[in-house]
């Protein structure tokens, strides 16, 4: 979450808030015009997960991981976010 937060600030994502955690998701709030950007944002903080951790702890990590994303106005009606349908939003 720590990276999520910095990374938010660093691409001026202002309006896009962290709104808890649960078990292994992160749950935002952001506003329709954020919403892409953000999505691809957690997307790929997920996915760069074992070498964030090698470079903070200083340790390999081995274990594949992948980070998926999906918004919606509750959890009921949340549609899934698909990278490959939106190349070039946000590179980070």
């Amino acid at each position: 979450m720590v990276v999520i937060s910095r990374r938010l600030k660093k691409e001026k994502l202002y309006d896009v808030k962290l709104i808890n955690q649960v078990h292994d998701s992160v749950i935002l709030d952001a506003p329709s015009k954020d919403v892409e950007r953000a999505c691809e944002l957690v997307y790929n903080v997920f996915n760069e997960l074992p070498k964030l951790i090698e470079n903070y702890f200083g340790f390999e990590f081995n274990v594949p991981l992948t980070g998926e994303c999906a918004y919606g106005d509750n959890w009921n009606s949340l549609t899934k976010w698909e990278p490959q349908q939106h190349k070039g939003v946000l590179h980070v």
